[in-house]
């Protein structure tokens, strides 16, 4: 990179352009390569240990970076690797350390200032976090196989008839994994916006080929989804979200949807979805939280992961 500071933020600003998997308008990709440093390691040098908090995010520019994890598992991320995204956005402690296998060029960015671009950038913000479910839901169809679902933290309260109030879609609402860490205020807006929706078994709430406008939520009751051959996909219980994560990264249902048992659904549009994070920006973290976790454990539930693992472009 140049000694002269604006020929370098020119440099950074082109190459967050080229490797960013979301491609940033202008504006953003000024802002970011503002606040971007170079970071230049020598063979056998580590740029992050295992057991460390995720504070920065790294884009290897040029050069190798092997990635040993606790277990002694190891990959290789390349140049145009990002490292730390999925650990910074679930949060957790860095799984693995990080040591330069040659002369390496690093742009390094904090976390922090990345989350300050994005919630003053909505829109991209919200490109971001689609492209990250996208990403998902495509390597879980070559994989074949999709992340388990995550299940309540805590047992769910038992709702007291086939009508919701607004407090007990509150409840409902926060016991959704894509919710976990939404503040009150925003859930509230979100149950006052639900459209409640009683399905007898056997009814379809939705079609392949449907196109995606909603999140629907089981509030109680069994939705399973099937494929065109009718073999059955997911089943997915309260608190879930039917398709989970194929609602933010496609267009349109893959499966169709029926209900198994008497069951109760709250939707929320996703334009309804989307205004309430614009105002309440933890929201978003929280879908960006989960769409983090369900992507390590789709990673870390294969055999052999290497080289998935050397390449987090969330």
């Amino acid at each position: 990179m140049s000694s002269d500071p604006g020929k370098t933020r020119v440099e950074h600003e082109l190459f967050l352009r080229a490797f960013l998997s979301t491609k940033p308008p202008d504006r953003v990709a000024k802002e970011l390569s503002q606040v971007t440093r170079d970071t230049h390691l020598d063979r056998g040098a580590v740029l992050f240990e295992a057991g460390q908090q995720p504070e920065r995010l790294h884009f290897v520019a040029n050069g190798r970076i092997q990635l040993t994890g606790v277990d002694g598992s190891a990959s290789t991320a390349d140049a145009g690797s990002l490292l730390g995204m999925i650990d910074a956005s679930i949060p957790r402690v860095r799984p693995w350390t990080a040591t330069a296998l040659e002369p390496t060029h690093v742009l390094t960015l904090d976390f922090a200032d990345y989350l300050d671009i994005l919630e003053d950038n909505f829109g991209f913000a919200v490109d971001t976090l689609r492209s990250g479910a996208e990403s998902y839901c495509v390597l879980s169809e070559r994989l074949g196989a999709a992340g388990p679902l995550e299940s309540p933290a805590q047992p769910a309260p038992a709702l007291r008839g086939s009508e919701l109030d607004v407090v007990e879609r509150i409840l409902v609402l926060q016991h959704v994994g894509l919710f976990g860490g939404a503040p009150a205020q925003a859930l509230v807006r979100l149950a006052h916006s639900a459209e409640a929706k009683r399905w007898r078994p056997g009814d379809t709430l939705f079609a392949v080929g449907d196109p995606i406008t909603g999140v629907r939520i089981v509030a109680n009751g069994l939705v399973v989804t099937r494929r065109r051959d009718d073999t059955v996909v997911t089943e997915f219980g309260s608190h879930q979200v039917v398709g989970d994560l194929e609602v933010l990264g496609k267009p349109s249902h893959e499966a169709c949807a029926r209900a198994e048992a008497a069951s109760i659904t709250l939707e929320i549009q996703l334009e309804d979805l989307f205004d309430v994070a614009e105002d309440h920006f933890d929201l978003w973290r929280s879908m960006q939280s989960y769409v983090a976790r369900q992507r390590a454990r789709l990673s870390e539930s294969m055999p052999d992961r290497a080289s998935d693992l050397g390449r987090m472009t969330l």
